[in-house]
């Protein structure tokens, strides 16, 4: 059965201010939340928080530079026979 990676399991952790003096929260990935093919989650922990007060938020997940994931056009599939070698140098 094959589960695809749905959201990331983040936990909302202690407040600080920065330097313009705004109230922040820092959040800790701890894990990701699977959906199988039969529809039932499945939620793998990394981590548990030292000061962890039992409660786990789901957000989609972001990619390596922190942004919402874009949707990957289709790729366009070309026959092998199709396929024109007559450029190739050797």
């Amino acid at each position: 059965m094959a589960m695809r990676k749905t959201h990331d399991a983040v936990y909302a952790g202690e407040k600080y201010t920065d330097r313009d003096g705004n109230e922040k929260t820092r959040y800790v990935n701890v894990g990701a939340l699977f959906t199988r093919d039969d529809g039932s989650l499945a939620l793998k922990l990394e981590s548990i928080p030292v000061n962890f007060n039992g409660w786990i938020s789901f957000y989609a997940p972001k990619d390596q530079a922190g942004e919402q994931p874009r949707r990957r056009p289709q790729r366009q599939s070309t026959p092998a026979n199709d396929f024109d070698d007559s450029q190739i140098p050797f």
